[in-house]
């Protein structure tokens, strides 16, 4: 990420967002169970690391966290955070969902989003879309350094 430097209205800001995620801890019972928790899907061939997988409010199984501290949360996370549960779950795990928490650096405000719950958002449906996302950059790639091998080959290079 970016070194953001931070001038006195800044750390207030922020000290918001940090106490507004304190206030979410503590009023939804939070269980961490990882931290930087690896994970690599073996079905797949990828590897990312999860924020955080914790229990939320009693809920039988954990849920797949990440931390957000752009403007906003975007599409991405989405796929993301789909893409780390199912790595997980290659491993026998079981999992609740997947929430996607925003820390606002600039205005400090906080926000905690059930992906699973909007209506928009399906588990199964950013699973299919992460995964074409991964099939489309392994080919590009395969793509890439066949045209550059034809090219050093004519080339002399």
């Amino acid at each position: 990420g970016e070194t953001v430097v931070l001038d006195e209205n800044g750390v207030s800001c922020a000290m918001n967002g940090i106490n507004a995620f304190l206030e979410w801890l503590q009023a939804h019972k939070v269980k961490v169970v990882e931290i930087e928790r690896l994970v690599y899907s073996r079905k797949h061939h990828y590897a990312g690391r999860a924020d955080i997988t914790a229990h939320v409010d009693d809920s039988e199984y954990p849920y797949v966290i990440d931390y957000k501290t752009g403007k906003d949360i975007y599409d991405d996370v989405f796929y993301q955070l789909a893409s780390y549960q199912m790595a997980l779950e290659e491993e026998g795990c079981k999992y609740q969902g997947r929430i996607a928490m925003h820390f606002d650096k600039f205005t400090g405000a906080f926000k905690a989003v059930y992906l699973d719950q909007l209506s928009y958002s399906s588990y199964e449906r950013d699973c299919g879309v992460f995964l074409s996302l991964v099939h489309v950059n392994t080919n590009h790639g395969i793509l890439k350094n066949a045209r550059y091998a034809e090219w050093k080959a004519k080339n002399g290079k």
